[in-house]
């Protein structure tokens, strides 16, 4: 760009010098061709430098089209996941809608309690050392019984939900 006001400038001064010697017919041929070589001079810097420019828009319009289109499809992931996180955790809230509602009931609490001690028996003691279901003397039935040597420990599972609420609500560790 500065060449081109360069030549401009020259041209301005070469004008000026020509008028002021006054030799118009000869001296107007050659105005004339040197304003004509420094006009298609002018003339092809700026398509020159508009062409470069147009290159480097079209560079600068494909760049921003690539990030654009990276930007949409890591908007397009990132809502994937938040709407896969809301919907775990309305399963979550359902599932514990579900668990306070069967522990609401006294016989459903129950036998909840008892498939978790069944559950944690299985897991901790070999079989044949404790049973389901043992009647006490003929009259008192207990959900398990463990068995070493020739004593018997009856287990009764309940499940303390009052207990864990007040746990659960306790303000101190106590």
């Amino acid at each position: 760009m500065l060449a081109v006001l360069a030549a401009l400038a020259v041209l301005i001064i070469l004008v000026i010098a020509l008028l002021l010697k006054g030799n118009r017919g000869d001296v107007s041929a050659r105005l004339d061709a040197s304003l004509r070589e420094q006009f298609l001079a002018f003339q092809s810097g700026i398509h020159k430098d508009l062409s470069m420019t147009r290159d480097e828009v079209l560079r600068s319009k494909d760049l921003i089209s690539e990030h654009t289109i990276k930007t949409i499809d890591t908007i397009k992931d990132m809502g994937e996941t938040i709407h896969r996180i809301i919907r775990q955790q309305e399963d979550a809230q359902k599932l514990g809608q579900s668990l306070k509602d069967i522990l609401q009931a006294p016989k459903l609490r129950g036998n909840y309690g008892e498939a978790i001690l069944e559950e944690m028996l299985e897991k901790v003691l070999p079989r044949g050392i404790w049973e389901r279901q043992y009647l006490i003397d003929g009259r008192e039935q207990v959900d398990a019984v463990v068995k070493m040597k020739d004593v018997i420990i009856p287990i009764d599972a309940k499940f303390p939900r009052d207990d864990y609420r007040r746990y659960l609500e306790a303000s101190s560790p106590e």
